[in-house]
């Protein structure tokens, strides 16, 4: 009887050891399946830019240029208009060739010298711009069919909107690490920086002065290398979600949160279609359009810089900095500060605030808008 207990056991135990192994081949062969897929996706070219802004970038790059145009500090490449706004793809002039600008206003609207700086997150990451197949009878179909969670564009129910409709114009910045164009180098945070520098000496008045900022995520950060603390710190801005304890912060929350999946070579994070451009010599051209994993991309494009917005104390009285309790890049801050400055503004939300409180955002924007022109007269 004791030798049939053993039996019995030693099958049982056998039987678990092949399951085990079994189940651990299962895992890894999945975990090969989707290593296979990813690497599929990443490689899968093209030589032609995605649609869109990048499309049209190149487009303005290649085209010829007249002589006019080879001068000009500021070129426009390409108009269109949708819900009654309007958007232009820009070229500006800068040290080692053009950079792309897109200004958005209304469309019944006069050029005026309202304008209104604006760095988007990311990386990846599209400037602010009316979308042209967003157009009337488009978003009465999406309406019809209650479709708006999956097409959102519609750029009158956005807290942007409360900007346009005072006057401004929305200069938005396509830097380096943009969907529009990225070289995909380590440290391109540093040639971000210096488009957003640029960008802000262009629009500066005659005197010198900076114009109204917004900034979102990475944009703070930009901003923050662009132009320095004590510079930032008297400007007029609206610094949306930036990382108070830093970049580097972040990162390693990411990587800490991530360990495992990271360990087993696993593909984690959402990807991005960039357009990638080349530097040959002291040219750089348009290379080739392909996704790109973020996780990796954002730590070698961040590097070392880290640009913690924990000391940034705003002095303006149209300024302000936007938070959310929900948002992971923001709860070790949160939790270490017992008095937050009037300055600091916090709502119950993740990091996209638009999405998770869009009323609270179009008061905070109609609010900084108005103090704008109020400062401005």
């Amino acid at each position: 009887m004791r030798r049939l207990t053993i039996v019995i056991a030693l099958i049982l135990l056998i039987g678990g050891a092949i399951a085990w192994v079994n189940a651990a081949k299962e895992k890894q062969e999945a975990i090969t399946l989707k290593q296979d897929f990813y690497k599929l996706v990443e490689n899968s070219l093209s030589d032609q830019p995605t649609d869109g802004l990048g499309y049209d970038w190149l487009d303005c790059l290649d085209r010829y240029w007249p002589e006019a145009d080879k001068v000009a500090k500021r070129v426009v490449c390409k108009t269109w208009s949708a819900q009654g706004i309007t958007s232009s793809l820009i070229a500006l002039e800068v040290d080692d060739g053009r950079m792309p600008i897109v200004e958005t206003r209304l469309a019944n609207s006069k050029e005026s010298d309202r304008i209104l700086l604006h760095v988007v997150g990311g990386p990846g990451e599209q400037p602010f711009h009316v979308n042209p197949a967003m157009t009337e009878q488009f978003l009465a179909r999406i309406r019809r069919d209650k479709l708006s969670d999956l097409f959102r564009g519609e750029l009158r129910q956005s807290a942007y909107y409360q900007v346009l409709k005072r006057g401004y114009t929305i200069a938005s910045v396509g830097y380096w690490g943009t969907h529009i164009r990225t070289v995909e180098a380590p440290d391109e945070i540093a040639l971000a920086i210096d488009d957003v520098t640029r960008a802000v000496d262009f629009y500066s008045d005659n005197d010198g002065k900076a114009p109204p900022m917004i900034m979102e995520s990475l944009g703070n950060h930009l901003a923050l290398g662009a132009l320095g603390r004590e510079r930032l710190e008297t400007m007029q801005v609206l610094a949306l979600v930036p990382v108070m304890d830093g970049l580097q912060h972040h990162i390693a929350r990411i990587k800490e949160e991530h360990a495992e999946k990271i360990a087993n070579e696993e593909p984690i994070g959402e990807w991005v279609y960039f357009n990638i451009f080349k530097r040959v010599d002291e040219a750089t051209n348009f290379d080739h359009s392909r996704l790109v994993r973020m996780l990796g991309y954002i730590s070698r494009f961040v590097g070392d810089a880290d640009l913690p917005w924990r000391n940034v104390s705003l002095k303006d009285k149209c300024s302000s900095i936007a938070l959310g309790t929900e948002d992971p890049r923001t709860k070790n801050f949160l939790a270490a500060e017992e008095n937050l400055p009037s300055f600091v503004k916090v709502w119950e939300a993740d990091h996209n605030l638009f999405e998770d409180v869009p009323e609270e955002m179009q008061n905070l924007f109609a609010e900084y808008a108005d103090c704008l022109i109020q400062t401005h007269r």
